[in-house]
This record gives structure tokens, sequence and C-alpha cells, in this order.
């Protein structure tokens, strides 16, 4: 009797499908097991985050352009925040840095048209287009700086709109740069902490405020421009004028650390200042820091010769026993 082809074929197609089927299952078993071994070892490996080394941006000689974000800098992610201290810093909500997009030019532009925008008592000013020219293209020939200004002018507003915020406005033969209230402006900041100290319920909390604020570096650290060298002066200038008058009226009220914050922020600004540098001493000594003190004395005596090019005259000793708030 010859054999039932219909149950060969039937045969073979249940075993072909069984086949099959185990072949589906060990893949979807491998790809299961490859997922958890890759999410085991990023667990294992800093939650994902690439290892630092060679090749990484951070280690490339050009990371230094690359924006920082708001949580390096320490910078809440909300709102926009203009940063002057220290080094120049434009944070967008998102945390990115544009100032890391701009030109050198650009840049100029920016301060210029910012720093412009205020004075010593916050309220607006403004700079004329003249002013702008002879300030940022002082030798160029006058039918170029035209050109130049507009295409650098749209060129900034350009990348201003990215975050908005900030605006460039033309009014009444003036140019400046005006802010919503989304941002924060830390130059502004300390001309109103400033403003508001002298009347503060709790100076000593402002202290702390202005210290935190001022005491991460000089103004614009990394923009070296020679129209912006007085610019710089004057305000380190009323910097130290202010924490010298500040710290007289509430060193009671502070404890030994803030007063050597103190001292430590005013020398930051004026390196050969005699009272900070009394103070830092003093309060050194009061922390139980003798050697640190001798150390900074030297320090700030051979600064003192190479600076001036003479001794400085008190002793250490004599430093010591300085009553500095005495009245």
């Amino acid at each position: 009797m010859p054999p039932n082809r219909n149950g060969i074929f039937s045969a073979q197609s249940f075993f072909s499908n069984e086949l099959q089927s185990r072949e589906y299952f060990f893949i979807i078993l491998i790809v299961v097991l490859a997922f958890l071994a890759g999410y085991l070892y990023r667990k294992n490996n800093g939650n994902g985050k690439p290892v630092k080394g060679k090749g990484t941006a951070e280690n490339s000689p050009h990371s230094t352009m690359n924006p920082q974000s708001a949580e390096e800098l320490q910078i809440p992610h909300t709102g926009i925040h203009i940063l002057f201290f220290e080094n120049l810093r434009i944070i967008s909500g998102t945390g990115e840095d544009i100032a890391a997009k701009l030109t050198p030019k650009l840049k100029q532009l920016f301060i210029l048209l910012t720093i412009s925008s205020i004075d010593f008592k916050t309220r607006f000013k403004g700079i004329t287009t003249e002013k702008l020219n002879t300030t940022l293209w002082p030798d160029h020939p006058r039918e170029n700086v035209k050109n130049n200004r507009n295409v650098s002018i749209n060129h900034l507003r350009s990348l201003l709109d990215e975050i908005g915020g900030i605006e460039i406005v033309y009014n009444k033969n003036l140019w400046y740069v005006s802010f919503d209230d989304s941002v924060r402006f830390d130059l502004m900041d300390y001309f109103k902490l400033k403003e508001s100290f002298m009347k503060s319920d709790d100076p000593r909390k402002d202290m702390k405020n202005l210290l935190n604020l001022i005491g991460k570096g000089k103004l614009l650290d990394d923009c070296n421009f020679d129209w912006l060298d007085n610019y710089k002066i004057k305000i380190h200038e009323d910097i130290v004028s202010f924490l010298l008058k500040a710290v007289q009226m509430v060193n009671n009220k502070m404890d030994d650390d803030e007063l050597l914050s103190a001292a430590q922020v005013i020398l930051k600004y004026d390196t050969l200042n005699e009272f900070a540098m009394q103070l830092k001493i003093r309060q050194l000594l009061k922390l139980g820091k003798t050697k640190a003190a001798r150390d900074y004395f030297i320090t700030y005596t051979n600064e003192y010769k190479d600076i001036l090019g003479q001794n400085y005259k008190q002793s250490f000793e004599k430093i010591k026993n300085n009553g500095l708030f005495d009245n």
C-alpha cells in the first residue's frame, strides 16, 4: 500500500514549524540576555555615563569652547542668566551657554551694549552709534563701519533670539540691551545688593550673598579688550571700597570664617590691600592657622616689594597685635 503522502507532508510541516518556533525563541532569548547584560554593564559603570579618557570632549584641546551646562556652573536651570563675574556666560533656560558661540567681536558688542545699558544705580542709559563705531571699529573706513555694525548686530540678535528674554533696542539715537523678568544679571544683582545692604534688616545674610556673588572671580576675566580695562578698574574699585565699608559696619555680627572670606574677596580685587591683608592674618590666627598666616604674610610682602619696589614696613608680630576694629 503506497505511503500516505499527505501524512508525510503533515509530519514535515509539523517538524519544520517546531524548528522555526525554537529558532524564534532562541533569538528572542539572546536579544533579552544582551539587553540585560548591557543594562548591568551601564549600571556598574556610572549609570551609563561615558568614562572620561582620551578622545572625549573634556580632554580635547578645544573643550573650553564647548557650551557648559548650568549644572556645571551651579546655576539653576530656570530662567536666563547673564554672568560677568569670573568669565562671560550667557546661560539659557535649558542650561546652554551661548557665549561659547560668540566670536570675539560679538562678545565685545554684547558686553559694550550691556554695560552701556546700566549705570551704578541700575538705571538704563545706552550708547550712541558714533561711540559704538569708534569703540569697536576704530580703524575701519567710515563706509565699512555701518555694514560691519549692522551685520554684527543682526548676528548677535539671532543668537539672543534662541534663548529669548534679551533684546537689542535702538531708540532715540541710543543702543541698549533690554531684559525681561526671566533674566538674572549678576552685575545688576551686585548693584541691587549694594543698594539694599545699607538699609537691610539682616546685613549678615546680605554680606554672605554679596561675597558668594562677587567671590567667584573678577569681572570678565576671560575678556581682555583695551576699551574694557577702565570699566573693569572702575567696578573693581567700587567693590573694594564698598566691602571695606561693609565689613567695618557688620564685623561684630560676622563669625571668623565669614570675616576671613570677606578679606579673601577684597584681596581678589586688590591684592595689596593692607586692611584686607591684616584682617586675613588676624582671622587665620584666630582659627589656629598660624603657619598659614605666616606663609601668607611672606607671600604678601614679596608681592608688595615686586610691585612697589620697596619693603613692607610692618612686621608680622606687629600685625598680630593690631586692633583692626578698635575705635
